[in-house]
């Protein structure tokens, strides 16, 4: 059986380092969350210090059982979310398998909500623009050009516009606009694969 192992193990194909994936595409996903703030990726490995990445995040709270979600005030509600950018990445050590990244990334979103209530419903809408920069580490395994990565969004910057209004007087709109500023730590897990 150890043989059997040994023998498969050898014959995966092997790189030499993290550094052998210039030019290669990459997808990253979180793992063991249930929070939706850290994105899906699409990679491009541009050279050996640079990775570009398109960042998606989708989150859907949907009520779709009115008759017993309704809470006991008659307040049934439904939302939608979509965030997509770009991310640039620079690693600090890339001819190793553990290496040290700075990033930057900015994004465009998008939400949508809908608060039902007895004979109204308040439909609101935001949309948004965000920047910021973070860090992590990512340990490479050159045999099955994958990484396991520790992750966190250092700060964000964010312009929302929010527009709402009721069903019952739909040229009352109230508009929000706001500037938001976040720093601290959020440590993520994500695993990522490069083909």
């Amino acid at each position: 059986m150890k043989r059997l192992l040994v023998l498969l193990l050898l014959a995966l194909p092997a790189t030499g380092h993290a550094a052998d994936i210039d030019g290669h595409w990459g997808l990253s996903a979180p793992l063991f969350t249930t929070k939706s703030d850290t994105p899906y990726s699409l990679l491009y490995r541009f050279t050996d210090k640079w990775t570009g990445a398109l960042d998606a995040t989708v989150k859907v709270d949907e009520n779709l059982d009115d008759q017993h979600s309704r809470s006991p005030f008659g307040v049934n509600g439904d939302s939608y979310f979509a965030q997509v950018g770009p991310r640039i990445r620079r690693y600090l050590r890339p001819a190793e398998d553990f290496s040290p990244y700075l990033d930057l990334f900015a994004s465009a979103g998008y939400q949508h909500n809908q608060l039902s209530e007895p004979g109204d419903r308040l439909v609101s809408k935001t949309w948004s623009a965000s920047a910021g920069g973070g860090l992590g580490c990512e340990y490479f395994f050159p045999r099955w050009h994958c990484g396991v990565v520790a992750h966190t969004d250092l700060f964000t910057v964010t312009y929302a516009d929010s527009r709402s209004a009721f069903d019952s007087a739909p040229d009352v709109i109230t508009i929000n606009r706001a500037v938001r500023a976040t720093a601290g730590i959020a440590p993520a897990l994500i695993l990522r694969a490069y083909f």
